[in-house]
């Protein structure tokens, strides 16, 4: 298994980890770094393709899921449902719709 950190390790926010193991790859977080704006393509780190399995999210802080809405809308997302209900509940204050969350939590 490799581990590829693509943000996170040296800064307090915006963490997105790669994991690769047998050419599929899974995500842990998809962060807005903490001084970032959410519009910003720039922070989106280059994680997207075929053998992207899906997107755990460790917990519904903005500075590990505030780039979700830059994937694409049928990236698996998983978290637990209250993490999910958390996000939802903060769309008014975020102002980020995340259709990728339509689906069942795992």
């Amino acid at each position: 298994m490799k581990v590829r950190i693509h943000r996170g390790a040296k800064q307090i926010g915006g963490t997105c980890v790669e994991l690769v193991s047998s050419e599929q790859r899974l995500l842990l977080d998809f962060g807005l770094p903490l001084d970032g704006d959410p519009a910003d393509e720039s922070l989106v780190p280059a994680v997207s393709g075929e053998n992207l399995c899906g997107m755990v999210i460790s917990h519904p802080h903005i500075d590990h899921y505030g780039l979700l809405h830059h994937l694409p809308g049928n990236s698996p997302v998983l978290m637990g449902a209250a993490g999910k209900r958390i996000i939802q509940a903060a769309v008014p204050f975020t102002g980020q719709e995340f259709h990728s969350l339509d689906g069942p939590c795992l």
